[in-house]
């Protein structure tokens, strides 16, 4: 399925999915799947603002998984329409933050958010306690982690710990073709059958074969990670993955 986002449009869900999204500055393909089916504790956001400068795209991930956390969740995907507002990545975390404190310890959750500003050819990203996105440049033939530089303080922890923590942000220039990959920790973490994960040695070798078409990418990691747990259905957590490419 395919879904074109337009200016001043935000679209943001908890429920398994598996589309292609565009605007005028992105294409994202996006697979994402509740371990009991229907509504789950992953989250993913997308938005352009009304001028069509900037796109917005978030992944979260709601401590626990399935059904039980998805009141929770569809509380955080509702919190995300409502901060993302704010021109800096880091202080729509804060503000995200702010708020699962004042949810209670339900709201802990994992969470990566970009900026691309489309004139600027510039990505802010910004992490809550989640695993870095992956990055490929054009012309590349490898995918490398988008890393925050080390801070002297407590920083970038998942939202709910507490009010005291910051949140940072870092950029990079990007140009037409470079590719940017998103996921949750239940990627990593599916087990085959002897026990082992997926983990972070699978993943990048998986990246690494392929280029940066969004639908080619989403398809091997899940064709993949088939292979790896022996079929294709997760019952241990939420599984959520997309690969963004730049237009």
């Amino acid at each position: 399925m395919e879904k074109k986002i337009s200016c001043g449009e935000i679209w943001c869900g908890i429920h398994g999915n598996d589309i292609h999204v565009t605007t005028s500055g992105i294409e994202a393909s996006l697979f994402s799947s509740a371990c009991d089916g229907g509504k789950g504790g992953d989250i993913y956001y997308f938005s352009v603002c009304d001028s069509d400068l900037l796109s917005r795209i978030a992944i979260a991930d709601v401590m626990g998984h399935g059904k039980a956390v998805a009141e929770t969740s569809q509380w955080m995907c509702d919190s995300l329409k409502d901060k993302m507002n704010n021109v800096q990545g880091n202080e729509v975390l804060a503000d995200l933050n702010a708020a699962a404190v004042d949810y209670g310890y339900k709201a802990l959750t994992t969470a990566a958010a970009i900026g691309w500003y489309r004139e600027q050819k510039k990505l802010f990203f910004s992490y809550a306690g989640h695993p870095p996105v992956f990055a490929r440049r054009t012309g590349d033939d490898h995918w490398w982690r988008l890393e925050l530089p080390k801070s002297n303080h407590a920083a970038n922890l998942p939202l709910g710990v507490g009010r005291e923590f910051s949140f940072e942000q870092s950029a990079i220039t990007l140009a037409s073709g470079d590719a940017l990959f998103f996921y949750t920790d239940g990627l990593l973490e599916a087990e085959d059958a002897q026990g082992q994960p997926f983990g972070n040695q699978q993943l990048p070798a998986v990246l690494n074969a392929h280029g940066t078409d969004p639908q080619i990418v989403k398809e091997s990691v899940l064709s993949a990670l088939g292979a790896f747990t022996g079929g294709g259905q997760w019952s241990h957590d939420d599984v959520t993955f997309m690969a963004i490419r730049i237009r």
